[in-house]
């Protein structure tokens, strides 16, 4: 959308005090992880990984492309057909061994968060908490593995019997996204393996090495060769690669929306099915009963968590003209005591710097344009720092619905806060719902307010994958998530994983 380089309103950029320091942590793993080995890619290419505090090269890791995926696939499609986990193991072993796994994952847990805070730029307790997540995610799919079960079916005619069965898919191909590598990275391990299934991961270029590190703890827990691959690479080259191999069985990925469109367009050539968690522009609707604090806070977490890096930020924020003085001014008031700095540092911050450049310069550019086009800038709003990637928690106040900071993804630390009028008190809020519903993202929508009734009617008519009430985030490994609309299909968490990573085969017999 954005074709001119970001202008700036102001020459002054106010600079962080801190001295960011490199933290004492050895980068032991940057060759690609191929059939339980780390090897160098085939071209010898490497990719500079660099620190978003401060555009310092972190390390360089072999940059994987065309041929290093299919030896990649290879590897997977002969440990499916041919090893021992889907063919030998049983589900109980194979839980076992992803139990194991799980625990050495947590035995790491404060080095692995630091390998990603580092190349993610995410504070360090959030990093620590999605390492935590992924453990609990393994754990339960762990679990889940000898409760994949089929039923007996009851056929129209006295002489046949009939059955079902999950079976797995066969190799899986997951795309990662740069936002939250580590946690996606285990949790779609855990679904895939579970099943039967084995994987190959293409990490995004800009944070593969927390997914390249777990290698070596899920050779120590047991994980045959070629069941799990890690190739971190380009998306136009190693992804591509990955989406056209036709021993794929399914791809999954996380990302923005228009990247999913490319990628269907190529699983499509060998009818590969896809699920995918896309782009969001998630509303969440202040009522004129809620409790402001309890608003304040939710859409402070909900619209800044990770840098506002989340693809189901409530970057929407309706509030009802009755509270919407007093829903600003406590707004204003707690996203200036945010604290922006060093995510690794030993003074503890709100929120670091953006992932990387690319993203960087596109929130800046939706900055600028939300004051060029009459939002009021209630806080924040500029860059921060003249070296890395660090941004203001902002905030914009009557946003329209037409503005573009309110109909696309920003994917950074901006609020826009936009007013509705209807007569909450007859129960009428059909319009602030359609506006709610005016977006072509349907991944979350939320609402503060304790009127049951309120609530039982945005649970109906919001079009969105998690409805959340007087919450946001609140992601369980018990429960689904997904999207509808762009922000795609499919559904991980849960039981439903058994539909997104096995296939259903009927057994027909007749009684001779």
């Amino acid at each position: 959308m954005f074709t001119r380089p970001y202008r700036k309103f102001s020459s002054f950029v106010p600079k962080l005090s801190q001295q960011f320091t490199r933290p004492s942590l050895a980068v032991e793993h940057t060759q690609l992880f191929i059939n339980n080995q780390y090897v160098d890619s085939v071209s010898g290419k490497t990719i500079g990984v660099y620190d978003p505090r401060n555009d310092e090269t972190i390390v360089s890791v072999s940059e994987g492309s065309h041929a290093d995926i299919n030896l990649a696939v290879d590897a997977a499609y002969d440990a499916y057909h041919f090893g021992p986990w889907y063919q030998q193991f049983t589900a109980t072993q194979r839980g076992r061994i992803l139990y194991r796994f799980a625990d050495l994952i947590e035995q790491n847990a404060d080095e692995l968060a630091l390998l990603e805070a580092w190349d993610t730029g995410k504070v360090l307790e959030n990093a620590k908490t999605e390492v935590n997540m992924g453990v609990a995610s393994l754990r339960y799919f762990a679990g889940f593995s000898d409760k994949i079960n089929g039923s007996t079916l009851s056929p129209d005619h006295p002489s046949f019997v009939s059955q079902t069965y999950r079976e797995p898919i066969g190799v899986i191909g997951n795309i990662l996204p740069w936002n939250v590598p580590l946690f996606l990275c285990l949790t779609h391990t855990a679904m895939a393996l579970s099943c039967g299934n084995t994987i190959v991961h293409k990490p995004a270029e800009t944070s593969p090495l927390s997914a390249l590190a777990v290698c070596k703890l899920a050779q120590e827990a047991g994980i045959p060769e070629g069941v799990l691959n890690v190739v971190p690479g380009y998306g136009e080259t190693a992804g591509q690669a990955l989406c056209r191999n036709p021993k794929v069985g399914k791809i999954t990925f996380t990302g923005d929306t228009k990247t999913g469109v490319e990628i269907m367009k190529t699983t499509s050539e060998n009818l590969v099915p896809v699920s995918m968690e896309l782009g969001g522009k998630s509303p969440c609707i202040v009522f004129p009963d809620a409790d402001m604090d309890v608003a304040v806070n939710i859409t402070q977490m909900g619209t800044f968590a990770n840098a506002g890096q989340v693809c189901c930020a409530s970057t929407r924020i309706f509030v009802h003209d009755s509270v919407y003085d007093e829903f600003v001014e406590k707004t204003i008031a707690a996203t200036k005591q945010r604290k922006i700095g060093d995510n690794l540092g030993a003074e503890v911050v709100d929120q670091g710097p953006q992932q990387n450049k690319e993203q960087f310069n596109k929130v800046l550019q939706f900055l600028e344009r939300g004051q060029e086009q009459g939002a009021d800038l209630l806080a924040g709003g500029h860059r921060l720092n003249d070296v890395g990637n660090f941004v203001e928690t902002t905030v914009f106040g009557n946003v329209r619905d037409d503005m573009d900071i309110a109909r696309y993804e920003i994917f950074g630390p901006s609020m826009q806060i936009l007013r509705f009028d209807d007569d909450v008190k007859s129960g009428d809020i059909d319009s602030v719902v359609r506006r709610a519903n005016d977006t072509r993202y349907g991944l979350a929508a939320g609402v503060v307010t304790n009127d049951t009734n309120i609530i039982a009617k945005c649970r109906k008519q919001l079009q969105a994958g998690s409805i959340w009430v007087n919450c946001w985030n609140a992601f369980f490994v018990q429960a689904p998530f997904g999207g509808v609309k762009h922000s795609g299909f499919g559904r991980i968490g849960g039981h439903y994983t058994i539909d997104e990573y096995t296939n259903t085969k009927v057994q027909t017999q007749m009684i001779l």
